[in-house]
């Protein structure tokens, strides 16, 4: 069950030419150091690097300028180390207008995720060097580069700007607001329609001649960040103890549940601050049913999965047989794998619990594993419940059977000092399968032919055409933000 800090790639990086690698460097003309902290512990650096570039160089109009931009973080997931670093490269105009743009990712000195933006004939064209995918968007589009924005943005101009962002590879509408104190600025983000994107507001607070003297912005899987501006010596001092970050999302809850025999049905009282809007956040299907309460409470009524029943039904979509990034089920890793198992020769249901058992027995736990395609899990057999989710997926996928993630909450228990066991909710990946109609779930972390009332979700992914991980960030939301009880169990 893995928190996703930033394990599911952070976020940014695009355009440029061949395969990766950096953009022309020109002369560096500023340099500046932030130190990072989460919860008020150092947690690593963000670097800042603008060059220059006073006459023509490598086909670039006199004028340009290149900002680098390098977060690094170090970290403990359930006593594991963790080093997560991320590059992002801007090249822009005399004007600010991008020209290119680059993205790195890593974990643990291995490349996680790439991503470029280039402008074309037709468009801009957004690569994942990572998969290969490639789409073009918006032709008429002029983005701003990080650093023209936030010249913008100090200087107190009202905007709405384009801008490239890496964390949902995709142009961005950027809107600056004020409440009142012109030394406060929270930063807004719309889809390039205007369409509310899962991104909440960065916050920067600014002293003397409207320099930035701490900023807050979100990162996916681990929540509030503040950036304190330094010099390098003090943002590279290495923290004394190490954050791990393993029990940061889970939820305490008043009371235990029975192990034997499994609840049929649980009763929830979830509360969280009015804007998370969690009654809308989390899902609603057969299974869990969700009830705004009028004291602002949600109540949520979760069943324990049964199996299909016979029906006559139409197929689901088609991206949920499709292949992705993600979900790269024509693999031939992933077909060797689901022949292996057994599941071609089974009904569509106890195949589906025969690739559950499979991936649960395969699955080595690895809370430091980088998230992975299925392909890359299958061959390292390492992983946490993200790897087991996507193995899933895809294994079922292989054995022609409709499959997508589901995203949420489960049901777990940890030690506490003085208490012993400790009931809570914390954030969990697992599988839908579809059969005669019905999406069904498994969960092949834990291998017990299917899901409990422990299983909360808050929404699904295909991972169709999806090239970066915006769909894990929903969940996100939900880490430090929400209070739950247990009102009944049956």
């Amino acid at each position: 069950m893995g928190i996703m800090v930033l394990l599911a790639p952070f976020g940014w990086l695009a355009l440029l030419l061949a395969p990766q690698q950096e953009l022309p460097s020109g002369n560096v003309f500023r340099d500046q150091w932030e130190t990072l902290e989460f919860q008020g512990k150092r947690i690593g650096s963000r670097h800042q690097e603008y060059h220059n570039f006073p006459k023509e160089e490598a086909d670039l109009p006199k004028g340009c300028r290149k900002i680098r931009e390098t977060l690094t973080l170090e970290m403990n997931r359930f006593g594991q180390p963790i080093k997560l670093k991320q590059v992002r490269e801007d090249l822009e105009d005399a004007s600010g207008n991008l020209l290119a743009a680059n993205m790195e990712q890593s974990q643990n000195n291995k490349i996680t995720l790439q991503l470029k933006a280039s402008r074309g004939d037709r468009g801009w064209i957004l690569l994942n060097q990572t998969s290969g995918a490639q789409k073009i968007q918006n032709p008429s589009m002029i983005p701003l580069g990080m650093a023209a924005l936030e010249e913008k943005i100090l200087s107190g101009q009202p905007g709405p700007w384009n801008h490239y962002e890496p964390m949902v590879h995709s142009f961005v509408q950027v809107q600056p607001r004020t409440k009142g104190d012109p030394s406060q600025i929270e930063v807004h983000f719309k889809g390039p329609n205007g369409e509310t994107l899962p991104m909440a507001a960065t916050l920067l607070n600014l002293g003397n001649r409207n320099r930035i003297q701490v900023r807050e912005f979100d990162m996916p899987g681990l929540g509030r960040i503040t950036a304190r501006p330094t010099d390098q010596a003090e943002a590279l001092k290495p923290a004394k103890n190490a954050l791990d970050v393993g029990n940061l999302g889970l939820i305490p809850l008043n009371k235990s549940l029975p192990k034997v025999p499994t609840p049929s049905r649980v009763v929830y009282r979830l509360h969280a601050p009015e804007e998370l809007d969690l009654a809308k956040l989390l899902s609603s299907d057969e299974r869990q049913e969700v009830r705004l309460l009028p004291d602002g409470f949600v109540e949520l009524t979760a069943l324990k999965g049964q199996p299909p029943t016979r029906r006559i039904a139409p197929p689901p979509p088609r991206e949920y047989m499709l292949v992705s990034r993600m979900v790269d089920h024509t693999d031939n890793i992933i077909r060797s794998m689901a022949q292996a198992s057994g599941a071609f020769n089974d009904d569509s249901w106890t195949a589906a619990k025969r690739l559950e058992r499979y991936v649960k027995s395969t699955l080595i736990a690895d809370a430091s594993a980088p998230i992975s395609s299925a392909a890359e899990a299958a061959r390292s057999k390492h992983g946490d419940c993200r790897h087991a989710a996507i193995l899933l997926c895809a294994l079922c996928r292989a054995a022609a059977l409709p499959a997508r993630t589901a995203t949420g909450l489960v049901y777990i228990e940890r030690s506490k000092p003085g208490v012993g066991r400790a009931p809570y909710l914390g954030f969990h990946m697992w599988t839908e399968v579809y059969i005669d109609g019905q999406w069904i779930g498994l969960d092949g972390t834990l291998g017990k032919g299917g899901i409990t009332p422990g299983h909360i979700k808050v929404g699904d992914q295909s991972w169709y055409q999806e090239d970066s991980m915006a769909p894990l960030i929903p969940i996100q939301k939900l880490i430090g933000m929400v209070q739950a009880d247990i009102l009944k169990v049956d």
